[in-house]
């Protein structure tokens, strides 16, 4: 569910082909092409449904939403296991079986310990803490977000990871583009991951995926490029893809993928999120079967 998902559900069957021109169609046609939703079909080729939430209390209660609907839909897709994915603060109105919290390193750690903080932690089957690495995850507050976590539950796994953006294909040797949500202070890092595991050449990026004038001015003030590498976020289709099509680039969408850098030792075993997440999927089986 997204703050900028559809009235009614959508549904994205699996293998769908949801790229740059279909995406445009959607913006054309006054929908909000790089939804959630959107971007999860984009990423992982899974059948997919989109669903809208208004508002979300300090419980992550929601003010209004259509994800029960969006839920009917999916369980009439082929298939076992449903991921409900959650937005913002905000958690999905209906029952799950197995729960990932996901935690911003730079978090305060009062939303941990305060308000109803504990009651996310105490849900968790897997917590799963994001970009810990310089400028967000400074190790002063990162070292105070696993305690705040640890003081609260010492059941759930705690993994710290790190983000890295992977094209959804190939663009070695290309001169590249790269438009992200990330902030600049970010973006050394981003760079030089791109670099070095697709074999491109960045020649220009833009941190302003979501500021759209900024975004245009960046595009106008760039050299010459061969392909627009962008997150599907924000006014990734509307802006970016719509300008790089216009000046002939190529488009190819970048998944944000998070790579485990350390596992709690008294939180359980494995440092392969993969592998974590099959087992939370078992584990939700379980669950579901003795009820």
């Amino acid at each position: 569910m997204g703050r900028g998902g559809p009235p009614a559900p959508v549904v994205v069957p699996a293998g769908t082909a949801v790229d740059p021109a279909a995406l445009l169609a959607v913006a054309d046609g006054g929908g909000h092409a790089a939804s959630d939703f959107y971007e999860d079909a984009v990423t992982t080729g899974v059948a997919t449904v989109g669903a809208r939430r208004c508002g979300g209390g300090l419980a992550g209660a929601v003010g209004y939403s259509n994800v029960a609907d969006a839920v009917r839909a999916a369980e009439a897709l082929p298939g076992a296991l449903t991921l409900l994915e959650g937005s913002g603060a905000a958690l999905p109105p209906v029952h799950a079986d197995a729960t990932v919290l996901v935690v911003p390193a730079d978090c305060d750690p009062e939303f941990l310990r305060g308000y109803l903080g504990p009651y996310r932690v105490l849900l968790a089957d897997l917590v799963v803490v994001t970009m810990c690495e310089p400028p967000r995850g400074a190790v002063d507050r990162l070292a105070d977000v696993l305690e705040a976590i640890r003081s609260i539950s010492r059941r759930a796994p705690v993994m710290r990871t790190v983000l890295r953006p992977v094209p959804l294909a190939p663009v070695g040797g290309a001169r590249a583009f790269f438009a992200t949500t990330a902030p600049a202070a970010a973006g050394a890092s981003l760079v030089a991951a791109l670099e070095a595991t697709s074999g491109c050449e960045v020649v220009a990026t833009s941190h302003h995926l979501a500021d759209r004038p900024a975004l245009r001015a960046d595009l106008a003030a760039a050299p010459a490029f061969d392909v627009l590498l962008v997150e599907l976020k924000a006014a990734a289709v509307d802006v970016a893809v719509r300008a790089a099509t216009s000046a002939g680039a190529r488009v190819v969408f970048c998944d944000n993928r998070p790579q485990v850098v350390g596992v709690d030792p008294a939180g359980g075993s494995g440092a392969v999120l993969h592998d974590a997440a099959i087992r939370l999927a078992r584990l939700a089986g379980e669950r579901a079967a003795g009820r």
